[in-house]
């Protein structure tokens, strides 16, 4: 990763009882230039102390001499940290190991007893595990729940969002339409995302044409993105390195869902290398999302083997080992 937001703190040992608490260490990119310098080329900043809050303006944390320091949440590109609670870490060690079906009501009985900034992060990881069993809707349900709630960008990583075709959410065309017709700016994004390839196509389309001009970054970035699936093959050769462009000038949390796209669509019209670059890149940059790194690195194998590329292949087999664990 480009830059990380580590925080080890040993917070709990149970869902009850504190232990001795560690500092935060909190890493973040400079502003970005009139040029909008990508992530991996900002000057990095390294702070410790304890954080205290994270929404989707600010993190605030308390420095070693007592003073309360915010920064801006989109500053911030990663969090690497160990759970408050003991249930907490233990549910997250089975999103991990790709065991989504037990994980989800550990996740559930664990999120209570969490700080609010950890609560936030861990309705993400619900969302990520719903989804990785087919349970889109309710996914989408949580999600826009938790969308009221002043989430930090990390959670739309996990954001349901349909980038490719092998999407199967056609089922929730009902669902989706009212979504689409809803009253805050998630619920349509996540109702057009769902409706963009169906019979509502148009409807859809407007909707995100809308959203583009949203004064919520997030909202108006990743509907930017969305409309992307709209182009023709020809039109996709014309504009695929412009769409990488855009991505990469996108916080972290905000590239998965476009990186899927990239790689998808690059496959469909005959660029292997940049679809397999796209695939490895989602597995190097979210290792945490077992879900999303195994299928990009499955993707990858594939499309190498299918070009006869076996050394390249067996080399994506190999690292795809580690996350090779399956949810019984």
């Amino acid at each position: 990763m480009t830059s990380v937001v580590t925080v080890s703190d040993g917070l709990l040992t149970t869902s009850s009882i504190r232990a001795q608490e560690q500092p935060h260490t909190v890493t973040l990119v400079s502003r970005p230039t009139k040029s909008e310098t990508p992530w991996d080329k900002r000057v990095r900043l390294t702070r410790s102390g304890k954080v205290l809050s994270f929404d989707s303006s600010r993190l605030v944390m308390e420095l070693p001499d007592g003073e309360r320091k915010g920064f801006n949440s989109s500053l911030v590109a990663a969090l690497d940290f160990q759970w408050a609670t003991e249930e907490a870490r233990a549910a997250i060690r089975l999103c991990d190991t790709q065991k989504y079906r037990q994980a989800i009501p550990a996740l559930e009985k664990a999120y209570p007893e969490l700080p609010l900034w950890q609560q936030k992060l861990m309705l993400g990881r619900l969302v990520g595990s719903l989804s990785a069993i087919g349970e889109d809707r309710i996914a989408g349900i949580i999600f826009l729940n938790a969308t009221k709630g002043d989430l930090p960008a990390f959670v739309y990583s996990d954001a349901p969002l349909s980038w490719t075709p092998k999407q199967p959410l056609a089922r929730h065309a009902a669902e989706a339409q009212k979504w689409l017709r809803g009253e805050t700016e998630y619920e349509q994004l996540l109702g057009a995302s769902w409706l963009l390839t169906g019979s509502n196509r148009s409807d859809a389309a407007a909707v995100l044409g809308k959203l583009k001009a949203s004064s919520d970054p997030a909202v108006a970035a990743l509907a930017t993105a969305q409309t992307w699936r709209l182009s023709t093959p020809p039109e996709t050769l014309e504009q695929l390195a412009q769409w990488i462009s855009f991505r990469d000038k996108l916080s972290l949390p905000l590239q998965l869902g476009p990186t899927h796209f990239l790689a998808d669509r690059s496959a469909r019209v005959g660029q292997t290398d940049i679809a397999v670059a796209q695939w490895l890149r989602i597995a190097s940059l979210y290792p945490e999302r077992h879900f999303h790194a195994t299928q990009a690195l499955d993707s990858a194998e594939q499309q190498l083997r299918n070009l006869q590329r076996t050394q390249e292949a067996q080399s994506v087999a190999e690292w795809k080992q580690q996350f090779d664990q399956t949810d019984p």
